[in-house]
C-alpha cells in the first residue's frame, strides 16, 4: 500500500500560503483601524470647529461680529460645509435683518454658488438637499433653478421643489403647477399641502381662486384650509358655497374655516347641520356657533347634550358654558332636570370641574 508523503518543497509553499494569508488579513485589520482612526479624527476636528464657529456665526447674524472672513476658509471646504450646517439649523430663528447678512456670508463663503450648482445635479439626493437649503436660507434668486425642477421624474426632486419654492413665497408658481397638474398627480396630496402653502397671502389666493370649482377635490381643502387659517373674510362667500358639497371632508373644512374667521351668514345652514349633519359636521357646526355669537341657540345645544354620540354631547355643553353666565346657568339646569341620564352625568362631571376650579377641556380637534 503506497502512502503519499508531501515534498519537502509543497510543505514550504503551504507555510508560505499561510503566511501570506495571515500578513494580508494584518494589512486589511490595519488598514480599517487607520481609517477607523482618521476618521474619528475628522469628526472631532469638525465638532470642534463647529463649537468654535457657532458663536461666531451667531454674533455676525446679529451685527457684532463685522470680519465676515473670520466665518470661512477658501482653502478648506470642509470648514465651508460645517458653517452651511450651522446656518441651515439656525435659519428658521433668524429675523429679516439677519437674513441680509446671512446672505452676504453664503455669497462670500461660496455656498450661495454651489448651492445653485447643486439643483441642478443629476443626482435627486443632491438636488433635494440643495433645494432644501434654498428655501430655508430664502434665496429668491434660486427659484428659477427650483422651477426647472418641477418637471422631474423624480417624485423627491419634484415634490421638494414644490416645497422650496413655497418656502421662499413663490406661490403664484406653486398654484399654477397645481391648477395646471393637478389631475395627473392625484397623489402629490401625501405631501401635506397645507404645511407648505398655509402663508399664502390673499393676493396670492387669486391665482387659484377662480379655479377653485374645477380643481380636485383635495386642492379645494386646501384652498379652504388656507382661507381658514389666514382668517381671509373676503373669500368668506367661496367657504360657505363649500356648505353644500357633495364630499362631506369639503363641507366639514368649510365649516371649520368659517369657525376661523368668525363669521357666517348663512345661519338656517348652520342650524340644518346642527340638527341633520353627521357627527363631524355636528362637530365642526360647533366650532361656528362658538365663534359667531349670532349663532347662539340655547334651545338647540341643550337638545345635542343629548346626541347619540359622546363628542357632540361633550362639544355641545363646552360649547354652552363658553357663553357666560347664561351659558352656566342652562348647564346646571341640563344637570338636574334633563330627561336624558347621560346628559345630566356629563353636565354634572363638567360643573364639578369648574367647582374644583379645574379649567374644563374648551379646545376642538382639528
Amino acid at each position: 500500500m503506497l502512502t503519499w508523503v508531501p515534498s519537502d518543497f509543497l510543505i514550504r509553499l503551504l507555510w508560505l500560503s499561510f503566511v501570506s494569508l495571515f500578513l494580508l488579513i494584518i494589512v486589511i485589520f490595519g488598514y480599517l483601524f487607520f481609517q477607523k482612526a482618521m476618521t474619528i479624527r475628522k469628526e472631532r476636528k469638525k465638532e470642534e470647529w463647529k463649537r468654535k464657529i457657532f458663536p461666531l456665526v451667531i454674533q455676525y447674524l446679529k451685527g457684532r461680529e463685522k470680519n465676515i472672513y473670520r466665518l470661512f476658509s477658501p482653502d478648506m471646504k470642509w470648514k465651508n460645509e460645517i458653517v452651511e450646517d450651522v446656518l441651515y439649523e439656525i435659519a428658521d430663528t433668524l429675523q429679516e435683518e439677519e437674513y441680509v447678512r446671512l446672505h452676504v456670508l453664503l455669497k462670500n463663503a461660496g455656498i450661495e454658488q454651489n448651492i445653485l450648482l447643486s439643483i441642478q445635479s443629476k443626482k435627486p439626493m443632491i438636488a433635494c438637499r440643495a433645494m432644501r437649503r434654498a428655501g430655508k436660507f430664502r434665496m429668491k434668486h434660486a427659484a428659477s433653478h427650483i422651477k426647472s425642477n418641477l418637471h422631474h421624474s423624480s417624485f423627491d426632486v419634484w415634490t421638494t421643489a414644490i416645497q422650496a419654492l413655497a418656502l421662499l413665497g413663490e406661490f403664484d408658481i406653486v398654484f399654477q403647477f397645481l391648477i395646471r397638474y393637478h389631475k395627473e398627480y392625484p397623489y402629490f396630496f401625501a405631501i401635506r399641502l397645507f404645511d407648505m402653502l398655509k402663508h399664502a397671502s390673499e393676493q396670492d389666493l387669486v391665482a387659484i381662486k377662480e379655479q377653485v370649482p374645477s380643481l380636485y377635490p383635495d386642492l379645494q381643502g386646501m384652498f379652504i384650509d388656507i382661507i381658514g387659517y389666514q382668517k381671509y373674510d373676503r373669500y368668506l362667500p367661496d367657504i360657505e358655497s363649500f356648505f353644500e358639497s357633495q364630499y362631506e371632508f369639503l363641507r366639514v373644512k368649510a365649516l371649520k374655516a368659517a369657525a376661523q374667521i368668525g363669521i357666517t351668514i348663512h345661519h338656517k345652514q348652520v342650524i340644518w347641520f346642527l340638527q341633520e349633519g353627521s357627527v363631524p359636521e355636528k362637530l365642526a357646526a360647533l366650532q361656528i356657533v362658538r365663534s359667531n355669537g349670532s349663532c347662539i341657540n340655547y334651545e338647540l345645544l341643550e337638545a345635542l347634550a343629548a346626541d347619540k354620540d359622546w363628542w357632540v354631547r361633550l362639544r355641545a355643553l363646552e360649547t354652552l358654558l363658553s357663553f357666560g353666565a347664561e351659558g352656566i346657568r342652562r348647564v346646571k339646569v341640563i344637570s338636574e332636570r334633563h330627561p336624558d341620564r347621560f346628559a345630566r352625568e356629563m353636565a354634572g362631571t363638567i360643573l364639578e370641574k369648574m367647582d374644583r376650579r379645574e379649567k374644563p377641556q374648551l379646545e376642538y380637534f382639528a
